[in-house]
């Protein structure tokens, strides 16, 4: 997964940046067809605005979040990001969906047969 990241009035240690990057890494395990992801992160008055922006195949999934503390806004977003994954996992799943012209066929051939 590729990582791009903007910063805006704030200094980004290298440190933290392998933090950050770990930290969006774990949603791989979330979604296997992510492309890459942008962070961007603005410090305005002791006060970090987060927003990770992750490409997926079929969709863009954006979380924004605001906090004083940068780590705990990443893990904020990450955690918004989990719920969006899951959602746009379940939604595009092949398993997981029904064929309605199966089922309709096979309840009309239960009612021919009765």
């Amino acid at each position: 997964m590729k990582l791009n990241f903007f910063v805006k009035n704030h200094k980004i240690s290298d440190g933290s940046k392998i933090d950050i990057e770990n930290e969006i890494k774990k949603l791989k395990k979330y979604h296997d067809g992510i492309l890459d992801a942008e962070i961007h992160v603005t410090e305005e008055k002791q006060n970090f605005a987060v927003q990770i922006t992750v490409h997926v195949k079929p969709k863009i999934l954006v979380a924004q979040c605001s906090g004083t503390n940068l780590y705990k806004t990443v893990s904020d977003c990450v955690i918004k990001l989990e719920r969006q994954l899951k959602k746009a996992k379940q939604k595009h799943d092949p398993t997981k969906s029904v064929n309605v012209f199966s089922t309709v066929k096979e309840t009309l051939d239960d009612e021919n047969n009765n």
